[in-house]
């Protein structure tokens, strides 16, 4: 997440013990238009779609115009977590923001094209590609 400057990264625990499989928030500063990047795990499916989208509607009330959701490192998401990126996008639309997903792995966009959720998402090969994006007409989904 070099791509946005003085971030800080803040941890989601599970019952007060860490859990690096569990998605993470990085704010960046102050003014910057991505103000709020959401780290998805490594797998997003079932176990932890809850979390996933308690932690999406978090970063998408903090009012600021663009939640960027990190999927890069990302290898598997199920149908859940593919239902809760919809849910978020919808909710972000309904508050005047707007979602990016950051998505770099052939499984994880076989699964958003299968589903047809790239042609309602925003999908950005990199962090720097979703930052650089102008704004919604703008948006560079591989299924668009």
């Amino acid at each position: 997440m070099t791509a946005f400057p003085d971030e800080r990264q803040l941890s989601v625990e599970l019952d007060n013990e860490p859990n690096p499989a569990e998605p993470a928030v990085a704010s960046t500063a102050d003014g910057h238009p991505c103000a709020d990047i959401v780290a998805l795990p490594t797998e997003v499916d079932v176990n932890n779609d809850g979390q996933v989208r308690d932690l999406l509607a978090v970063a998408i009330a903090g009012g600021k115009p663009v939640v960027v959701v990190d999927a890069s490192g990302t290898t598997f998401c199920g149908c859940r977590g593919v239902s809760v990126l919809v849910d978020a996008h919808r909710h972000a639309a309904a508050t005047g923001a707007q979602l990016r997903l950051v998505v770099t792995t052939a499984e994880v966009l076989r699964v958003l094209e299968i589903t047809g959720a790239d042609r309602v998402l925003c999908v950005y090969p990199s962090l720097a590609d979703a930052e650089a994006d102008p704004g919604p007409s703008g948006c560079v989904s591989r299924g668009r």
